[in-house]
């Protein structure tokens, strides 16, 4: 249910507010020995579900809708202090990579539930001027904030333009606990330790790939170094150069016709090897 600034009855707990308080128990119980933590807020996400306690500071925003998303931003950000200052009390502040990171650009209000009277369509939070939002594979759909802090080992306040996925974290966290990656199965991802620690250049990667479903769909994108094919957008296929046109708003694909036809070779020789996605939800097992 969208629209509730809760709680609405004692003993009601924020969710948001209980993962993180769950993070810092098990921080607090296993302090003294190297752990993993994977702290996967449901916020911000629909349904729209606020805090009553930050209402009153959110006066200023007009739209409901974002007054809601606002909340569970403050939520996030009060829970990420939280487990901060309990891996500082711990004192394994200096010695803990945090890797912090979104799944997607921001949503639009065009999803089930919402108030008749609410605005359709309205971006629920900012992609700084990327083409896109939520749902396809433009900039503003797919690049996401990836903020690594591991105070002993990286200088803060760096940044990086190379392309970096979450399909990096796994073999990068088996590298660093020492762990050789299983030859029996393959990983698409790179160990970004060397990258985070300015001694290597993840551009020389494989191409980066994302995609929608096969049957009857096609739908996708694949990047190679600075040029992106977005396929099917609307049925039609665009090719941008990030690196010169992070806006992607020139479409290359006439002026570039080798370099379209092989990236969309290649998403083809991709796609068929994937198995389409269970959307069928009655034969999951």
């Amino acid at each position: 249910t969208n629209n509730i600034w809760g709680p609405l009855s004692e003993g009601q707990t924020y969710l948001t507010d209980l993962l993180s308080q769950s993070a810092c128990n098990f921080i607090n119980e296993n302090s003294e020995t190297p752990f993993f933590l994977y702290l996967s807020y449901n916020a911000p996400h629909s349904p729209l579900q606020g805090k009553e306690a930050h209402k009153a500071s959110l006066e200023h925003i007009e739209s409901e809708a974002l007054k809601l998303y606002a909340s569970m931003l403050l939520s996030v950000d009060e829970g990420v202090g939280q487990v901060l200052d309990t891996l500082e009390a711990n004192g394994i502040r200096e010695n803990t990579m945090i890797i912090f990171l979104s799944d997607n650009g921001p949503a639009r209000t065009n999803f089930k539930g919402l108030p008749k009277a609410w605005p359709r369509d309205q971006m629920l939070g900012s992609t700084l001027g990327l083409r896109g939002h939520k749902g396809n594979y433009f900039e503003g759909g797919i690049r996401v904030p990836f903020i690594v802090s591991w105070p002993q080992e990286i200088p803060a306040g760096k940044s990086s333009h190379d392309p970096i996925s979450s399909l990096d974290i796994y073999p990068s966290l088996s590298a660093l606990a020492g762990l050789n990656l299983p030859e029996s199965h393959s990983f698409e991802g790179i160990d970004l330790i060397p990258v985070l620690k300015g001694a290597a250049n993840s551009k020389d990667r494989a191409p980066m790939f994302w995609a929608g479903g096969r049957i009857g769909k096609n739908t996708g994108a694949i990047r190679d170094g600075d040029w992106k094919l977005i396929v099917n957008n609307k049925g039609e296929d665009l090719l941008f150069n990030i690196g010169k046109d992070p806006q992607e708003s020139n479409d290359l694909k006439t002026k570039h016709r080798k370099r379209y036809r092989s990236l969309k070779s290649l998403f083809r020789e991709t796609l068929a090897t994937l198995p389409e996605p269970k959307t069928d939800r009655s034969k999951l097992k």
